[in-house]
């Protein structure tokens, strides 16, 4: 299976990312958390404009201790996307409070 894109998304937060323009498979993920506290990004199967944190839950969170290293995933079988994907970095699971500044994520789709 061919990479077709990487993409770097930098302070990651409450605000929300779109990681894939639409329908997308992801292989693999890395983040890295600067920020003197634990982090979770929570990963949606919906535009971020359509997510309210704290109410809407996620399809999957990752929890990121306080000043990590990078953390990476690799999916043995692609993750697949139907709508899009979006992702909140949040003080807690499920919370709807955005972590400080410094979480980024990259991720490889097809």
């Amino acid at each position: 299976m061919q990479l077709v894109r990487s993409t770097v998304f930098q302070d990651v937060n409450a605000a929300g990312v779109n990681l894939t323009p639409g329908r997308s498979s992801v292989v693999k993920m890395v983040a890295n958390n600067g920020s003197a506290a634990i982090a979770f990004l929570q990963f949606f199967d919906a535009p971020a404009s359509g997510v309210v944190i704290g109410t809407t839950p996620a399809a999957f969170v990752w929890p990121l201790a306080a000043t990590t290293g990078f953390d990476q995933m690799d999916f043995n079988l692609p993750w697949t996307v139907d709508t899009q994907l979006s992702v909140f970095s949040t003080t807690a699971v499920g919370g709807g409070t955005g972590s400080a500044a410094g979480v980024q994520v990259q991720i490889w789709i097809n």
